[in-house]
């Protein structure tokens, strides 16, 4: 698929088929990712792949946003330990966003469907989620900690 047609044709999809995502595809997804543009090559990005039908599961619960099923769930969170300092501090999410960026084009181009939802740190979320990920001081807690992606092998049954 040419780079056009994949920008035109990439939509968020709210229903998933259940057939598994190959890890080949999800290997492929994340160097996508990683080959993003990062201010000053800080790369704070970190990614969770979540195959795991339990956590999913309980991933559902933080909000009324994340209650979507899917055979994965990928987590882009910002650390920022990694991030630049001072007043330059919030560029991971810029940084995060040309990766979910990359990740959503690079589905399309794969027949994967995905919806981004971004949890708002509160300390109901951060407290649900860092259940599973124990990132809860390392990442940021003013703003946006984490972008969730959901994603099925073939395109939703609906798109928006």
């Amino acid at each position: 698929m040419e780079l056009e047609e994949v920008m035109y044709k990439r939509r968020s999809s709210r229903e998933f088929l259940t057939k598994e995502i190959a890890d080949e595809d999800i290997d492929t997804l994340m160097h996508y990712a990683m080959s993003g543009p990062s201010a000053c090559n800080k790369r704070p990005w970190e990614f969770y792949i979540i195959k795991n039908a339990g956590i999913r599961g309980e991933l559902r619960k933080v909000t009324k946003y994340t209650d979507h099923v899917s055979p994965l769930i990928i987590i882009v969170a910002g650390n920022t330990k990694r991030a630049l300092a001072l007043q330059l501090n919030d560029f991971w999410i810029q940084d995060c966003s040309a990766a979910i960026e990359n990740i959503l084009l690079g589905a399309t181009s794969l027949g994967i469907g995905f919806l981004l939802v971004w949890v708002k740190t509160t300390s109901k979320t951060s407290k649900k989620g860092s259940n599973y990920f124990r990132y809860r001081k390392t990442h940021c807690t003013t703003r946006f900690n984490s972008f969730r992606l959901y994603g099925s092998r073939t395109r939703a049954k609906k798109s928006i």
